[in-house]
């Protein structure tokens, strides 16, 4: 009873209010305890059971907060003269090295602080940014100066090995050392580069004998089902008029470059959505290709994919020009290599002029004007062109396009010969016999 009329008079208002909270659950339970005596019904020995939680979890909060603490107010006058005494006979130097007042201060946070993480605890909100770990406080504890102080008698001491003292070499040393290395692999990859961006020379090719190439296709697993095709250029691999073998495996498109050293690429198919077109690249017929000037086994086997070269009608224009034909990451092939493209690829080919951007043509025109430029260019045979406009024609004939827009695209078709007469005609029939 003594420390309840103690904490209310002399308690922080923080313990005075837990304990007006103690005295009222304690009347609440006696007065439940009433109630239940007299109606015996369960939901007051449930509030019951209740009060005597919140008194437990209550008398713990106090006890670790207001109960323990010593306020000015709680010495009695007694005590108070005997402290005074000895504090009288102390020196006064004790006084100032253990003031009173900065004792209180550093005591008092730190029961705060306890008080706070039992409250967290408890109730299971612990701050895990505030609260730190020890490991983390025990690491703040050592200031940067004493970590520079330390690092330097570390560094200040040296190895003794077999009574012999050894000493780090300095850092100018193992600077001057280290030096000439990098500079060494930089100037062998830029060395590396060079030979890829230049074109096959003529004593590469030759060293590609029979045997050279059976060993080459076997160290890198080419399959029996691949193709050969010219690769004209490609900035972003650094290749140029180089020959190579291509097939698919394990949904990647490889392609082997028999460069000087052979150069395998794997390209996931993917990524390979559509074959893109490049029409009148220029290109001069006595520069191009070089190792393809003299004869070898390389030159012989790969001869039938150079790309055909066209001129100019215009007179004046003498410059010779190649069409090519690209896919994912720049690589473009010779007009005679996509058809090896073409066989491996089951993708859209894709080109983008004047006409295939045109409003005035359906769809269906474009696709037959497609067709006409891989028929000009060697990629399909006539055979392959006529099958490729009869699936046009027979989609354009299933399709909802009105009987005038059937009848134009017809017309179109045979004005700018991509079909013959007789082909019209024929379809014209198919759908009068469809729609009627």
């Amino acid at each position: 009873m003594r420390k309840i009329i103690n904490t209310f008079r002399y308690g922080s208002l923080y313990t005075k209010k837990i304990l007006i909270y103690a005295l009222l659950d304690i009347i609440a339970f006696v007065v439940l305890g009433i109630l239940a005596l007299s109606t015996r019904l369960m939901i007051y020995f449930f509030g019951l059971v209740v009060c005597a939680f919140i008194f437990i979890f209550l008398m713990q909060t106090l006890s670790i907060h207001g109960m323990d603490e010593i306020n000015p107010g709680d010495i009695p006058p007694k005590e108070k003269k005997v402290k005074k005494q000895k504090e009288a006979k102390e020196p006064k130097v004790k006084r100032e090295h253990k003031p009173r007042e900065l004792k209180h201060e550093k005591s008092k946070p730190e029961r705060q602080k306890k008080f706070h993480f039992s409250i967290r605890e408890f109730f299971g909100l612990q701050d895990r940014k505030k609260d730190k770990p020890e490991k983390e406080a025990a690491f703040e504890e050592t200031s940067p100066k004493q970590k520079r102080q330390q690092n330097s008698k570390a560094v200040q001491k040296p190895k003794q090995q077999n009574g012999e003292v050894v000493q780090k070499p300095k850092r100018d040393d193992i600077e001057k050392t280290a030096q000439p290395k990098q500079n060494k692999n930089v100037e062998d990859d830029e060395n590396k580069n060079l030979i890829v961006i230049r074109q096959v020379s003529d004593e590469t090719a030759d060293s590609y004998d029979k045997r050279k190439i059976k060993r080459t296709l076997y160290k890198y697993k080419v399959k029996k089902d691949h193709r050969l095709v010219l690769v004209d250029i490609s900035k972003k691999y650094m290749i140029k008029q180089c020959p190579a073998y291509i097939w698919v495996a394990d949904r990647q498109f490889n392609m082997l470059l028999l460069e000087e050293e052979p150069r395998h690429l794997a390209i996931p198919l993917g990524r390979i959505r559509e074959i893109t077109y490049l029409k009148k690249q220029s290109a001069n017929v006595d520069t191009d290709y070089p190792m393809f000037h003299r004869n070898n086994l390389l030159t012989t086997v790969f001869r039938p994919y150079l790309p055909d070269y066209t001129h100019n009608t215009v007179a004046s224009d003498k410059n010779s020009y190649k069409n090519l034909y690209g896919i994912t990451g720049g690589i473009y092939f010779t007009n005679k290599s996509a058809k090896n493209l073409f066989d491996l690829l089951n993708v859209e080919f894709r080109v983008d002029d004047k006409v295939t951007t045109s409003s005035k043509v359906n769809i269906f025109f474009k696709d037959a004007y497609k067709a006409n430029i891989m028929l000009r260019d060697s990629v399909i045979d006539a055979n392959g062109y006529a099958d490729s406009i009869a699936n046009t024609l027979e989609n354009m004939v299933k399709s909802t396009i009105s009987y005038m827009e059937f009848k134009d695209t017809l017309n179109l078709m045979v004005k700018n010969k991509l079909i013959t007469q007789e082909f019209a005609s024929h379809y014209m029939g198919m759908w009068d016999k469809l729609k009627k």
